[in-house]
C-alpha cells in the first residue's frame, strides 16, 4: 500500500521549475531515502509531501486522499516534520519544546500526566533526559537536532518526514539517529528522510529515491539504485560499488584514475559470528566466517 501517491507533480516560483514530472509511489512501512546534490529538490519534495508547499502541477495522494483536502490540523494528526532548520531562539526549556509536539492533542487544554510521561519517554529515546531543564538556545546544532527529534516523536503520528535528520551531528548521533528510523519501521511507522551520506543510506534504508536537477532519477532498493553509472549521473562523482558485510552497496569515490566498477568489489574484512548475528537481526544476507 502506498502512503503517498505523486502524478505528474511540480513545483515553480515564478518562472523556475524546482520540480518536474514527480511520479512516484511511496510504500508505508518502510525508510526510504531522498538523495540527490544540492539544489536537487529534496527539500522541496519533503515540503510538498508535507503539505507545506502545494504542487504547481500535477497531484499528490496522501493515504488514499488528495492532500489539499486535508487541513493543517488533521496533517499534524498524521505526519510529523524534522525541518532542516533549528526551531527558534526563544528562551524555552528543553522540555517545553518537546511538548510543543502534543499541542495537536491539547486542543487549547493545559498538558497532563499522560502527555509529561510521552515527553519524558521521548526525552529518554533521545538521551536527552539530562537537558530537560537546559534553555533550547543553547544547545549546540546536533543537540537541538536531537530536541526536534523528540519533539516530533510526541506528536504520535504514522508518518516522519525528515530533512537532513543527520545534519550537525557527529558520527555516533548520526548512527543513532538512522537506528531511530529503523525502529520506528519496525514500530510500523513511514519514515521518509533526506539524506546526503549515500553509504548511511544504502545501509538503513529500504527505498532510494535519487533526485537529479529537479526530475526523478530513479527509485528503488539500494542495489537497483546504487550503481556507478547513476551516482555519476546525479552527482558527477566516479564511484566503485563495493559489497558491505551486510550484503548492501557501499560506495568508494574512485581516486587517482581509477577503474570504475559495479561488479561488488571483494570486502576482505572477515565476517565474525558477532557481526553475522547483528547483521541477521536486520534481515541482511551474510555468510558465517567468510569474507564478502
Amino acid at each position: 500500500m502506498a502512503v503517498y501517491n505523486l502524478r505528474n507533480v511540480g513545483f515553480k516560483i515564478r518562472t523556475k521549475w524546482l520540480l518536474q514530472e514527480i511520479n512516484l509511489e511511496l510504500p508505508s512501512g518502510k525508510f526510504i531515502a531522498l538523495v540527490g546534490s544540492n539544489g536537487a529538490g529534496k527539500t522541496t519534495l519533503l515540503k510538498l509531501l508535507s503539505g507545506e508547499l502545494q504542487t504547481s502541477q500535477g497531484y499528490i495522494e496522501f493515504m488514499d486522499k488528495p492532500i489539499v483536502d486535508y487541513s493543517l490540523k488533521s496533517l499534524a494528526h498524521h505526519r510529523a516534520v524534522l525541518s532542516q532548520h533549528r526551531g527558534g531562539n526563544f528562551p524555552f526549556s528543553v522540555q517545553e519544546v518537546v511538548m510543543m509536539g502534543r499541542l495537536v492533542h491539547l486542543d487549547g487544554c493545559k498538558e497532563g500526566p499522560k502527555d509529561n510521561e510521552i515527553v519524558q519517554k521521548a526525552l529518554e529515546r533521545m538521551d536527552l533526559s539530562s537537558f530537560a531543564n537546559r534553555t533550547y538556545s543553547t544547545l549546540s546544532g546536533g543537540e537541538a537536532r536531537r530536541v526536534d527529534a523528540a519533539r516530533m516523536i510526541v506528536q504520535q503520528t504514522g508518518v516522519y518526514l525528515l530533512d537532513e535528520p543527520t545534519n550537525h551531528l557527529d558520527p555516533k548521533q548520526q548512527v543513532r539517529m538512522l537506528e531511530f528510523c529503523k525502529e520506528s519501521v519496525a514500530e510500523g511507522k513511514t519514515v521518509i528522510a533526506s539524506l546526503h551520506d549515500l553509504n548511511l543510506a544504502s545501509y538503513y534504508a529500504d527505498m532510494i529515491v535519487i533526485l537529479h536537477q529537479g526530475h526523478l532519477l530513479i527509485a528503488g532498493s539500494p542495489d537497483q539504485v546504487f550503481t556507478s553509472t547513476h551516482i555519476k549521473e546525479a552527482f558527477g562523482l566516479d564511484c566503485n560499488i563495493w559489497r558491505h558485510p551486510s550484503g548492501c552497496p557501499w560506495m568508494v569515490p574512485a581516486l587517482g584514475g581509477e577503474d570504475v566498477s559495479d561488479e561488488g568489489m571483494e570486502y576482505d574484512m572477515p565476517v565474525t559470528p558477532e557481526l553475522f548475528n547483528h547483521h541477521k537481526r536486520k534481515k541482511t544476507h551474510v555468510i558465517e566466517g567468510e569474507s564478502l
